[in-house]
């Protein structure tokens, strides 16, 4: 999967879940993005 399809998902799902406020929609987005990069950043230096 890439992150465009990942971007792509995410922004159906906003759609889908009626999010109209464009702030609201960017903090979840933004929390989302630093809770998968810590999950990788934990993946890749737990080895």
């Amino acid at each position: 999967m890439d992150s465009d399809d990942k971007k792509s998902l995410a922004m159906f799902g906003f759609r889908r879940s009626g999010i109209r406020n464009k702030k609201a929609a960017r903090a979840i987005l933004l929390i989302s993005l630093l809770v998968i990069a810590l999950a990788v950043w934990f993946v890749i230096f737990r080895h």
